[in-house]
């Protein structure tokens, strides 16, 4: 029996994961675990097996899993956290550093949006301070084809620990119950600064399965995403002075898409540019340019500048770079707005 479980670094993700084992575990006996982020690590886990019973965490990082998962109709269970409690647990682990972790909180938000829409799959929720934990234990029973009778209930909640619950146990209650994970992660969110928890609750609006990169819909990147080329873990000044040599002005926001087709509008602002010197935007996925734009900037007034690109996996980061191309005399620019549409999805090969 092949269980296949994913999600984001986050508590829920690992109450559900260690979920699944116990129901493996009270339906069969025996079951072995493992994670993989590449497929090759897949596929040796699974050869070497020792059990009938297989449990694994697909984590973010090769597209080529989906692609599988799609051809052989496998069924996976996809715990979609908030992006917050992802950054907060992550945030956990030492020396970890807030603007790195929110990209890779992206990450596995836009590899969970991708597997939801290729594969055969049943996506749980973040849940609320009203979700049963007894219907959970439940449904995830009966997705793998396992009756919930009150013996494999009991069973399960026995092997997690989580001591006497009832029809009224909330799904919360359990995880905190079962590990400390998610009350670290609140913490860890907490002890954030000001300009981190802005930064974060403008950027988890654009991630979720089913939120806005869906084909045809529409996302922003805040501006505080975008960094000073000089310094990468502060946020670039909302207006950059054009005096001096060309130089690259603005660079970010490294955050990962779900793979397909998407056309994105900046709306730029120049003033008191007497120079009008060039600028060219930059899109790169990893080390590959995805789009190239000139634009001759006006001494005064407001541009939209808009590019299709093509993401090819939720693996890669995608960076936008605003390069002056001449020096200037005096002058201020500014980055309004970064509106991303995902036109199209990727095809399976």
């Amino acid at each position: 029996m092949l269980y296949l479980v994913s999600g984001s670094h986050s508590a829920y993700s690992r109450f559900g994961f260690s979920m699944v084992q116990a129901i493996g575990r009270a339906a069969h006996g025996d079951v072995q675990p493992a994670q993989f982020s590449r497929l090759e690590q897949f596929y040796d886990a699974y050869k070497d097996r020792k059990t009938d019973a297989f449990v694994a965490f697909i984590h973010a990082g090769d597209n080529r899993v989906a692609k599988l998962l799609q051809r052989t109709q496998s069924k996976v269970v996809l715990f979609d956290d908030d992006l917050s409690q992802t950054v907060g647990r992550m945030l956990t682990d030492p020396n970890k550093e807030f603007r790195k972790v929110l990209c890779s909180a992206t990450m596995a938000s836009a590899t969970l949006s991708y597997l939801a829409e290729t594969t055969n799959a049943m996506v749980y929720p973040r849940p609320d301070t009203n979700s049963l934990l007894l219907p959970f234990i439940q449904s995830l029973a009966w997705f793998f084809g396992i009756e919930p009778d009150q013996a494999l209930v009991d069973t399960v909640v026995a092997r997690l620990k989580l001591g006497a619950i009832t029809p009224r146990t909330t799904i919360i209650e359990g995880m905190n119950a079962f590990a400390s994970d998610y009350k670290d992660a609140q913490a860890a969110i907490d002890a954030l600064n000001d300009d981190e928890i802005a930064l974060l609750g403008a950027v988890r609006e654009a991630y979720g399965v089913g939120r806005g990169q869906i084909e045809g819909g529409t996302i922003s990147w805040p501006i505080q995403s975008l960094f000073d080329p000089r310094n990468r873990q502060e946020p670039a000044p909302e207006y950059i002075e054009l005096l001096g040599k060309a130089r690259r002005l603005l660079n970010g926001p490294e955050y990962r898409l779900v793979p397909g087709n998407w056309l994105c509008e900046v709306v730029i602002r120049v003033s008191d540019n007497p120079s009008k010197n060039r600028l060219i935007w930059l899109i790169s996925e990893l080390d590959k340019r995805r789009g190239m734009l000139s634009c001759d900037l006006p001494t005064e007034g407001r541009l939209a500048l808009t590019q299709e690109f093509t993401v090819e996996s939720a693996a890669n980061p995608i960076t936008f770079a605003f390069d002056m191309k001449e020096g200037a005399i005096e002058g201020v620019f500014s980055v309004e707005t970064i509106r991303l549409r995902r036109v199209k999805a990727a095809p399976l090969e």
